[in-house]
């Protein structure tokens, strides 16, 4: 998962990343399968107007 983070700060893509629904482009979810069990993290990638 850190890998998947790690390529969003990078402005690239990792396979287990995709758009998070109903926030826009700009929110990636990120899913790990593991011993049967599934961990989620979300990664913001841009605001606009952030500073």
């Amino acid at each position: 998962m850190g890998f998947s983070i790690y390529r969003a700060q990078h402005g690239r893509r990792h396979r287990d990343a995709k758009p998070l629904r109903g926030f826009g482009p700009g929110v990636v979810e990120i899913v790990a399968r593991h011993d049967g069990d599934t961990f989620r993290a979300v990664d913001t990638v841009r605001f606009e107007g952030a500073v």
